[in-house]
């Protein structure tokens, strides 16, 4: 059962729909408030799925957006696209250029180098302030982790284990406090549009490492764990650069087969008073 609190009443009511089975919206646009909220939600799920997309390499680095192709497969209007595009934007996801237009930013090798060099000095203070502050909530979350990994190795879902790879690192940030949690998300676009996780190799390697570190995590051996990390960050460090000196995939200008599911109803805005 979904409720929302009802700011007419002042009471937490069930949510029923005037039409079965169909959910509207009324968007009224973008407001003074800077997180995502009914106001602004299509915005928010625009930015979701051109993340999401541009994260899983469906757009090359480099690759040059366009609005109206991205408008029609998201099913969204310009207005709201073009605020998930300076979302990603503030992000680092995507850089924008006038007269030019919005284009998925690249990162290069010596920036991979810089994000990576940072990691390896902040992480065992991290992973030390993860612990510290809740460790059951973090042992939780980074098992769940190591589930998700595991199954999508199995499954062949490079793109599944990529996100789940670098959630389980999020963990130790985000339970360490909002500031090293801010920190990672600076440094998450840049993992994010460099990292290369669909060589075969890791799709066994990812899941007996992380189970390794997980199993450090429980047992408190913090020396132990912070060496396995430091091996982590500079073995894929090496692959990934690797992987890059290769020919890269021509750059995609359509969402393809990725957002289908997601896709927003294009039903027009409908107000429940």
């Amino acid at each position: 059962m979904l409720r929302f609190h009802n700011t007419l009443s002042g009471q937490l009511e069930e949510f029923r729909p005037l039409r079965e089975g169909e959910v509207r919206f009324y968007y009224c646009g973008p407001t003074v408030w800077d997180y995502g909220h009914i106001g602004n939600f299509r915005s928010a799920v625009a930015a979701d799925i051109l993340r999401r997309a541009i994260f899983a390499r469906r757009f090359a680095a480099g690759a040059r957006l366009n609005e109206a192709r991205l408008s029609a497969e998201i099913g969204v209007s310009r207005g709201p696209l073009r605020e998930a595009l300076r979302q990603l934007e503030e992000e680092g996801v995507v850089v924008s250029s006038p007269h030019r237009g919005t284009y998925v930013a690249t990162v290069t090798a010596e920036e991979f180098a810089q994000v990576v060099a940072i990691r390896e000095r902040i992480e065992p203070f991290v992973v030390e302030q993860a612990l510290l502050r809740d460790k059951d909530a973090l042992l939780a979350a980074l098992r769940k982790s190591v589930a998700r990994i595991k199954a999508a190795a199995a499954a062949g879902d490079s793109d599944e284990v990529s996100r789940e790879h670098t959630a389980f690192h999020a963990h130790f940030y985000r339970f360490a406090g909002e500031v090293h949690y801010r920190l990672w998300e600076r440094l998450e676009v840049a993992l994010s549009l460099y990292i290369v996780l669909d060589e075969p190799v890791f799709l066994v390697d990812v899941p007996r490492r992380h189970e390794l570190m997980l199993r450090l995590v429980e047992q408190g051996d913090t020396s132990a764990l912070n060496r396995e990390l430091s091996h982590h960050l500079s073995t894929n460090f090496a692959a990934t650069v690797a992987a890059f000196a290769r020919p890269r995939p021509r750059s995609r200008t359509t969402l393809k087969k990725s957002v289908p599911r997601s896709r927003i109803s294009k039903a027009k805005p409908h107000r429940r008073d």
